[in-house]
């Protein structure tokens, strides 16, 4: 679980050979709205097919390392005050993680992940 002082995320999901479903909770815990909130974090997944709730943008690092940009997609792009909503991407496993397990915080974002509202 990662947090700002308005916005909150776990991390959820699916391991399959290759790649895995990931699920993120995002709770505003603010007593006001948050309009165009982002989560941005750098790892060695390829994002892969559909996303849901999320725009993805993907800068390439080099070796190996990708820095992504998840920003809430229309219905998704403003939190009121107190909510919460489930959004997710699929993606390859830049990283050799076998299938059939849960996906974690740990193994979703590297450590320093930051979280950003935009």
């Amino acid at each position: 679980m990662a947090s700002t002082n308005s916005l909150q995320t776990s991390i959820s999901g699916d391991r399959w050979w290759g790649g895995f479903t990931a699920s993120l909770n995002v709770i505003n815990q603010s007593n006001q709205s948050l309009n165009d909130w982002g989560v941005s974090f750098i790892r060695a997944h390829q994002f892969y097919g559909e996303s849901w709730g999320v725009d993805i943008s993907t800068q390439e690092l080099g070796g190996g390392l990708y820095r992504y940009k998840l920003t809430g997609a229309d219905w998704a792009q403003s939190l009121a005050a107190g909510q919460a909503i489930t959004v997710g991407f699929n993606a390859l496993s830049g990283e050799g993680l076998s299938g059939g397990a849960s996906l974690t915080s740990q193994l979703l974002m590297a450590p320093g992940t930051e979280l950003i509202l935009l």
